[in-house]
């Protein structure tokens, strides 16, 4: 695996966790191989990527950039977003738009390539462009409601038909208990063993080609719990 830090106390501290002297939960050894780069550089390091690419990210913004890259040498990819939030508007100022709006209207994807997993705070209007777009999404109340395997199953039905899947992860789609150092803590989020097993099965599609792991905040972290849940993920998508 080609492992993508962007310049960032963030990235170096889950960087910092990763043990390569133990496997995975598939016996497997991780090899990883490390580089940095800036937030400017990120598209074009996707744009060249060959292989399997994970990127640590201090902020989730920086899906824009890559997923644009990745696009590029993947024409019609599509993306999977965990996530507490829609990532259409800020949180705090509603009517401006995140990159997942801007990606849809720069038409750098289609409304129909994208799968959001684990919402549960979104302003009205950010409700109703998914439901116009007919963007897929699923609560955590359908998460709780409809199962995990049921709806990990519906996911990857629509997603390996995609031409390449990028998969982008906002630490916040945890529970705080499970999570802490995110940068916006929202409760009733996915456990640390619901989100493994969910990238645990995502990481058997054949066109999965890149993740994206942002919005650690150091500061915030108990005992580093969150930084080494990143860290796990990086081993567990190895």
């Amino acid at each position: 695996m080609r492992l993508i830090k962007i310049t960032s106390k963030a990235a170096d501290t889950i960087v910092k966790q990763l043990d390569k002297m133990f496997m995975n939960e598939l016996a497997v050894l991780p090899v990883l191989e490390i580089e940095e780069c800036k937030e400017s550089e990120i598209e074009t390091k996707m744009e060249k990527a060959e292989y399997f690419t994970a990127i640590l990210a201090p902020e989730h913004d920086v899906s824009f950039n890559a997923f644009k890259g990745f696009a590029k040498r993947h024409p019609g990819a599509g993306i999977i977003l965990f996530d507490a939030h829609p990532d259409i508007e800020e949180d705090f100022n509603p009517g401006k738009k995140k990159y997942l709006r801007e990606l849809i209207e720069q038409n750098i994807i289609s409304p129909e390539k994208i799968i959001i997993v684990g919402v549960r705070k979104w302003h009205a209007n950010e409700c109703q462009y998914l439901k116009a777009n007919k963007i897929k999404h699923y609560t955590m109340r359908e998460l709780s409601f409809e199962g995990l395997r049921e709806i990990s199953d519906s996911v990857m039905i629509v997603a390996r038909q995609w031409s390449a899947l990028f998969l982008s992860i906002d630490l916040d789609v945890l529970d705080p208990a499970f999570a802490p150092g995110t940068n916006k803590q929202e409760p009733g989020g996915m456990s640390s063993r619901e989100l493994i097993f969910f990238i645990q099965r995502l990481r058997m599609l054949k066109n999965l080609k890149a993740v994206l792991i942002a919005c650690l905040n150091p500061e915030k972290d108990l005992n580093s719990i969150t930084a080494k849940l990143a860290a796990k993920l990086v081993i567990e998508l190895n």
